[in-house]
């Protein structure tokens, strides 16, 4: 597991908000529909249901993805750990965050625990 991997949590949040985000935008728009004849109505309606299923598709990848991920940090042995991937990588905090928000007064001492253990866990990845 690279750090590259765990960033892709914070990222995969915030495609999944945009794409519920989209979904309601054309859900939204399939309520006005009325303005167009009957034969643009059911193109329209038949696009925006194509568009909808795609987005749909996508946001099933997305939490799939992130849902192993989250599955990764919830198997980190130490819960103090566990705490700063998840602030990490969920929350998208800074290290500065996250030693404020776990009691630390140090964030280089919490860097450090997060790099030692990226460090360990690549490791075993590559001798196992």
């Amino acid at each position: 597991m690279k750090k590259n991997e765990f960033s892709n949590l914070y990222f995969l949040n915030r495609e999944i908000e945009s794409i519920k985000k989209r979904i309601g935008d054309i859900n939204y728009k399939i309520k006005f529909v009325n303005k167009y004849t009957p034969e643009e109505k059911n193109e329209f309606l038949k696009e925006e249901k194509m568009l909808s299923e795609m987005l749909l598709i996508k946001q099933k990848e997305s939490i799939t993805e992130h849902k192993k991920l989250e599955d990764i940090i919830e198997k980190i042995p130490s819960s103090r750990l566990r705490l700063i991937f998840a602030y990490r990588y969920i929350n998208g905090l800074t290290f500065k965050q996250i030693a404020f928000s776990i009691g630390d007064c140090d964030e280089s001492d919490v860097r450090k625990k997060h790099n030692a253990y990226l460090d360990e866990i690549k490791n075993k990845c590559i001798f196992s």
